[in-house]
């Protein structure tokens, strides 16, 4: 390769914002060779989770036409890959919950298969509507398998009891307090 060896080509990919480039270019004209310098960036970037996911893309499209020493390539750095990010079972006792990482979407429980995150801190959510969401934090390791299990309550309003015994609806009166005041606001306005 021109102008240098791989390491110093990733070190000038990781100092530009190629990423958004490489995502822009494959919506535009999807090309599996795209996904190849995607994953480069990304595992520069330490997106490993990222990284991995092109690169099992990039193998998919590229198919029969991928010469053998890249395939081996790849798979070599998708196995240190598999080594980068940990690995979380997910399970809910309510179907259709939407599970979220680091509060971004990625699927409904039950999910098709472990989810896959990168090291460190992370927030894993389960919500559903009618239903109390519940989140977890793990520090997640390379290689590490971790199961979470979420118990999503349905909610309903809090009700508090006083020392004598008697039901005080809190909510309730909240709210109709807020709108009374809304409405007198509007009455004046």
């Amino acid at each position: 390769r021109a102008g240098g060896t791989r390491r110093s080509w990733l070190k000038r990919l990781a100092k530009h914002p190629q990423r958004a480039e490489f995502e822009r270019a494959y919506a535009i004209a999807p090309s599996y060779r795209i996904l190849y310098n995607l994953a480069l960036v990304q595992r520069r970037k330490s997106d490993y989770v990222g990284a991995l996911k092109n690169f099992e893309l990039y193998l998919a499209e590229a198919g029969p036409s991928l010469p053998d020493v890249r395939k081996r390539q790849v798979d070599q750095e998708m196995s240190e890959l598999r080594e980068l990010v940990a690995t979380v079972q997910v399970t809910t006792n309510v179907p259709n919950a939407d599970i979220l990482v680091d509060d971004a979407p990625v699927g409904k429980a039950p999910l098709k298969e472990p989810l896959l995150v990168n090291p460190g801190r992370r927030r894993i959510t389960a919500s559903k509507p009618g239903k109390i969401p519940q989140t977890k934090t793990i520090d997640a390791t390379g290689g590490e398998v971790a199961t979470l299990h979420f118990e999503l309550a349905d909610s309903r309003t809090v009700v508090v009891v006083n020392k004598q015994g008697a039901r005080v609806p809190w909510l309730g009166w909240g709210i109709a307090g807020v709108l009374a005041v809304g409405a007198g606001v509007t009455g004046v306005l």
